[in-house]
């Protein structure tokens, strides 16, 4: 299971390093430095959603497979 600290966006298709903390500022200031993001992957976390929302607030915010089993057999 990934670390608390991880989060993964997807920029061009291909993966990006992960953020080195769980403050929404981190992607939001990513985000506006590489505008054009369409898309991102993320987990569940409220911050990450609130620093997309800020960094690129058109970008479609999407669940990744990992996460989404995950939260899912979490359930049952």
């Amino acid at each position: 299971m990934p670390s608390f600290r991880q989060a993964i966006l997807a920029f061009a298709l291909r993966l990006l390093p992960l953020l080195p903390d769980r403050n929404a500022g981190t992607p939001a200031d990513w985000l506006r430095a590489h505008r054009g993001v369409e898309t991102i992957a993320r987990d569940r976390a409220e911050v990450f959603a609130e620093g997309i929302r800020a960094g690129a607030p058109k970008a479609r915010q999407v669940v990744d497979r990992w996460h989404l089993l995950c939260n899912v057999s979490a359930a049952f």
